[in-house]
C-alpha cells in the first residue's frame, strides 16, 4: 500500500535513508551525505503532503517525494519539452531486498501525475549515482542535461544529470 508519510514515520524513513547512504558509499557515490537528505527535509515533505511511503505487513519499506519545486539550476538547460506545472521525483529509496518497490513508486508517481493532468515527470541525480541512473532508464526517462552547481546539496565536484519523461494516458 502507498500512502502520504507521517511524523511516525520518520524513523523508518531514516533508516532506509542510512542504508542508501551505506550503499551509496559503497558505490563511491557522495550523492546522500551527513546533510542531505535529513530528518528536517522529511519533515517540510510531510507538512506539505509530497512524501510518500510504501508499506508491505504494516512496515514502511520505501518511500518517494514527488511534488512541483524544481531545482534552479533545471534552467540550465534547453528543455524538448514544456516544464511548467511538471511534477518532480526528488527522493526515493527502499530497503535492500526489496524488488518491485522503486517500480511500485514510480507507477504511482505516474498515476498520481496523470490524475492531476500532468504528463510531465523530471528528476535529477548525481553523476556518481549508477544506480539511479539505471532506475530512470529503466523507467523510461530520457537525460536532458548535465550541470555542474556550486551550492548545496549538488556542490559535489562532479555534474549532476537532469531527466524527463512525458507521460501518456
Amino acid at each position: 500500500m502507498i500512502r502520504n508519510g507521517e511524523i511516525k514515520d520518520i524513523p523508518k524513513i531514516i533508516q532506509i535513508v542510512d542504508e542508501a547512504k551505506r550503499l551509496m558509499r559503497e558505490d563511491d557515490n557522495t550523492q546522500w551525505d551527513e546533510y542531505y537528505p535529513v530528518e528536517e527535509h522529511f519533515e517540510e515533505d510531510i507538512k506539505t503532503n509530497t512524501l510518500f511511503v510504501l508499506e508491505e505487513q504494516s512496515e514502511v519499506i520505501a518511500f518517494i517525494v514527488v511534488d512541483q519545486q524544481q531545482s534552479e539550476w533545471y534552467d540550465y538547460f534547453e528543455w524538448p519539452i514544456d516544464r511548467e506545472g511538471a511534477y518532480v521525483i526528488h527522493r526515493l529509496a527502499a530497503l535492500p531486498g526489496y524488488k518491485g518497490a522503486a517500480t511500485q513508486l514510480f507507477d504511482f508517481a505516474v498515476n498520481m501525475a496523470l490524475e492531476h493532468d500532468i504528463h510531465v515527470m523530471l528528476t535529477d541525480t548525481f553523476s556518481l549515482n549508477k544506480r539511479a541512473q539505471g532506475l530512470f532508464t529503466k523507467f523510461g526517462f530520457t537525460k536532458a542535461g548535465e550541470a555542474e552547481v556550486n551550492y548545496h546539496p549538488f556542490d559535489k565536484g562532479k555534474p549532476f544529470y537532469a531527466y524527463y519523461k512525458t507521460i501518456k494516458e
